[in-house]
């Protein structure tokens, strides 16, 4: 995911018309689609929605509600590939690149402008990052420096009051006035050599002078100062400390602040995805509600279909008379050239109730004696469901006929009385017996004469009776 770039233009604006925001003109980023077609950039849609859940379209004026915006991933995909300049271009950045890649570029650009470190402390720059290691080392107000009599680690702006109140930072006056108090004998300083030499050639220390020295009005008055100016820079620290409090304290505020206001957006972000998740397990439940169900049937289904095979297949007759209509029959014909599909069988069906059970079988491209030249068709005997109690061999008259579809009654007959010796008409044995019938069933002149009456909308239909009376 591409991070959020305020003020990005593709280098070629032709190309990329159709990818910018109509909010802020620039590349969209993270888009939305309006109801009407028209596109904004994630944070623009924010910024409409911001006070209530209706908006105006900036393009068409249209009212759209805050549901009516959809997340465009065709975009966002088209976006991220456009070559843009860098966002810090006007600052002397020459970096031209992908979008997606513009991320990676902002973390390492020397043009991109940044606050300083110290800003918590109240440092108000913001330059570029080039700019801003000298910054932060030189010029900073707030950079740490070392006390260079006590080593201790401060602020640049609190070195010059610290120095004055420094324990190890002795005023040069300090010293004199304090040795002279306690009455130690050390050599005096450079600049008051004279005094002491006449001091000592006058007439020898006195305490009475010594004292009278200290309590002079000018020696008082000295004293005075340095102890007013003293107390001026503690004054000073004071204010500057507790000002350093009051301004570490509001950061404090305005970032708990601001952490309050992160959380509460994550709360409100992450309720939507709740709603959907709960949603979506209610739907769940449903979907495997109705999949268990459709697994019952199933179930169910498979137990009758097994049935039926157990049975050796559904019947469409019982009354010994069967209609069987073969659609695409020239398809058929030419399948059997090839030899994919010699055959053809019909549905089965029974003489009588409880009685036989019978199929057809037709070769569109003849068989034996008539291939090549009829179409032959053939009588099947197939294990039945009463089969123990039938006489046997079959021995029932068989009518074929190749039905008129004009309606004109040229229907094309053939009959034959099973061969009581032949195999086919024996009990079954297997599924089903050999074959038998009508080789020369009709001849292939007749069936595929322009305009014949036999194939109506290329389906021949054919009837076969069994007659058992």
């Amino acid at each position: 995911m591409v991070a959020l770039v305020s003020g990005v233009s593709p280098m070629d604006r032709v190309a990329g018309s159709g990818l910018l925001c109509s909010a802020c003109g620039f590349l969209l980023i993270r888009p939305k689609q309006t109801i009407c077609g028209h596109r904004y950039c994630s944070e623009c849609v924010t910024s409409m929605f911001q006070k209530s859940g209706t908006a105006e379209c900036c393009v068409c004026r249209e009212m759209i509600q805050s549901s009516q915006v959809f997340a465009d991933k065709a975009a966002e995909n088209d976006a991220s590939g456009m070559e843009i300049q860098c966002p810090n271009c006007t600052s002397g950045c020459t970096w031209t690149g992908l979008l997606e890649t513009t991320c990676s570029h902002e973390k390492e650009c020397e043009c991109a402008v940044e606050p300083c470190t110290n800003a918590a402390f109240g440092c108000a720059f913001n330059g570029e990052r080039r700019a801003l290691q000298h910054h932060e080392s030189h010029a900073c107000d707030w950079r740490l420096v070392y006390c260079q009599h006590c080593s201790c680690s401060l602020p640049h702006s609190l070195l010059e009051d610290h120095l004055s109140t420094c324990p190890k930072n002795k005023p040069r006056n300090t010293p004199e006035i304090l040795s002279r108090g306690t009455g130690a004998e050390e050599e005096p300083q450079q600049g008051d050599k004279s005094s002491c030499q006449s001091e000592r050639h006058s007439s020898p220390k006195k305490p009475q002078s010594l004292v009278d020295e200290l309590c002079s009005p000018a020696h008082l008055l000295r004293l005075l100062s340095v102890i007013s100016s003293l107390q001026t820079r503690l004054d000073r620290g004071e204010e500057v400390n507790v000002a350093f409090k009051k301004l570490v304290m509001s950061k404090l505020l305005a970032m708990q602040s601001l952490l309050s206001t992160e959380q509460g957006e994550r709360e409100r972000d992450t309720q939507t995805p709740r709603e959907e998740i709960a949603t979506l397990s209610q739907d769940l439940a449903v979907c495997r509600g109705a999949l268990a169900e459709l697994q019952s049937r199933c179930l169910g289904y498979e137990r009758a279909l097994r049935h039926l095979q157990s049975r050796g297949g559904a019947t469409v007759s019982e009354n010994g008379t069967l209609v069987w209509k073969i659609k695409g029959f020239s398809a058929s014909l030419r399948d059997s050239e090839r030899s994919t599909a010699r055959s053809l069988h019909s549905p089965a069906f029974l003489s009588n109730p409880f009685g036989y059970r019978l199929c057809l079988r037709l070769y569109p491209r003849g068989d034996g004696v008539g291939r090549g030249s009829h179409a032959s068709l053939f009588l099947c005997v197939m294990r039945g469901e009463w089969d123990d109690v039938l006489p046997w061999p079959f021995r029932h008259r068989v009518t074929f006929s190749c039905l008129d579809a004009s309606g004109g009654g040229n229907d094309v007959r053939e009959a034959f009385l099973p061969d009581p010796l032949s195999a086919s008409f024996q009990k079954p044995r297997a599924a089903v017996n050999v074959a038998s019938g009508c080789p020369l069933f009709i001849r292939h002149s007749l069936l595929l004469a322009p305009h014949n009456p036999y194939l109506c909308n290329d389906t021949l239909y054919i009837k076969a009776v069994i007659e058992t009376h």
